[in-house]
């Protein structure tokens, strides 16, 4: 599809990419992550990290507190950089939390 394309088609981008990264789509850990609520460490997240689009700081609220749940090391204080490397990835897949979430967790453990 590269070489055909020059990029990986808009339609077929995010199955590229969970295909790529090999990722598990493990809808039922995910779900268990987030039944946990929010993650203390993220209850003030406004104050840190201002979004006035409420839709948007919900999805980060929700897959910063998955990661924290996940991982005690990504609700640390000294993770102040995490918000902003999930963000794009919630601004350009507004529709499956799942992948954002397997998506970033891929970065950070293989990258």
């Amino acid at each position: 599809m590269l070489k055909q394309f020059g990029e990986y088609p808009e339609k077929y981008r995010f199955l590229t990419w969970k295909h790529l990264l090999g990722l598990p789509l493990n809808r039922d850990a995910f779900q268990s992550l987030l039944r946990r609520g929010v993650h203390p460490a993220f209850k003030v997240l406004h104050r840190r990290f201002p979004i006035t689009q409420n839709r948007l700081y919900n999805k980060l609220v929700r897959t910063l507190s998955a990661l924290g749940n996940w991982c005690p090391v990504f609700a640390a204080d000294n993770v102040d950089h995490l918000p902003q490397m999930v963000f794009p990835f919630i601004k350009v897949i507004p529709n499956d939390d799942l992948l954002v979430f397997e998506i970033v967790v891929a970065l950070i453990v293989h990258y």
